[in-house]
């Protein structure tokens, strides 16, 4: 709420999705923070969020395997594990 109250919330959150962005391995921040500043992307990232609140989802990643949501973290043998009873059941 500061940062809105300062006319700075925009420029906060770029600055974090930034410093994510290189820690994750992204080689040109410039680049990507153009596109952040650009609003390309803006649409979409709030279309997908309304969709995520509209099912309910509250942990990134979610999983929606045969109709079953699967919150948060999981490893490759849940993964495999999840499809492929849902895949039996088809």
């Amino acid at each position: 709420l500061f940062y809105e109250e300062q006319g700075q919330l925009w420029s906060a959150d770029t600055d974090l999705f930034v410093e994510f962005a290189g820690r994750a391995g992204v080689s040109n921040l410039d680049q990507f923070r153009q596109c952040l500043d650009s609003g390309k992307y803006a649409d979409k990232a709030i279309e997908l969020d309304r969709a995520r609140r509209a099912d309910s989802i509250r942990l990134r990643p979610t999983f929606d395997i045969g109709g079953q949501l699967l919150p948060g973290a999981q490893s490759y043998s849940e993964l495999s594990q999840r499809i492929d009873a849902a895949l039996a059941q088809q």
